[in-house]
């Protein structure tokens, strides 16, 4: 696995570039794999918006997982305007689509070569400010051609 720094959605991101299925993996990216690498990046750069939208229906998860840290078992959820975080953080609920999307980031991206050097998968991991998941991530991938996943948490 190789370390490099690329330049997505106008931050540098560290990402990791692995290349699973060869018999010898690379020291160093070859021009085919750089340059699979930068069509790809291109394509995470376009793309921004629709790779967004792919965590669609991650936000009833992250109610979930709000109401389990709901310990009183008084409350009302049909009333219920917040929630209060172990860490004091106040988070509205019910949490939508677009205060969701809102409030991932994107932590690091990983590189895929598995069959040949010109082809990658791109794997993105997100986090979340407020952070609904508890540290857990959410994973959203790039297939070979192009098509975009939410794998989920």
């Amino acid at each position: 696995m190789l370390e490099k720094i690329f330049q997505i959605w106008n931050k540098k991101i560290l990402t990791a570039v692995c290349f699973s299925k060869f018999e010898e993996e690379p020291e160093a990216l070859t021009p085919e794999s750089r340059s699979a690498i930068q069509e790809k990046i291109k394509f995470i750069n376009e793309h921004h918006q629709e790779i967004l939208n792919s965590a669609s229906g991650m936000a009833e998860l992250a109610e979930d997982w709000l109401i389990q840290g709901i310990e009183d078992d008084a409350v009302d959820l049909d009333e219920l305007t917040s929630v209060i975080m172990e860490d004091g953080t106040e988070i509205a609920f019910p949490v939508t689509e677009k205060a969701f999307k809102n409030s991932l980031y994107l932590i690091d991206v990983t590189f895929d070569f598995r069959k040949n050097s010109e082809i990658c998968k791109a794997f993105l991991e997100f986090g979340c400010e407020p952070d609904y998941f508890c540290g857990h991530r959410v994973h959203i991938g790039i297939d070979e051609e192009n098509q975009i996943i939410c794998e989920g948490i």
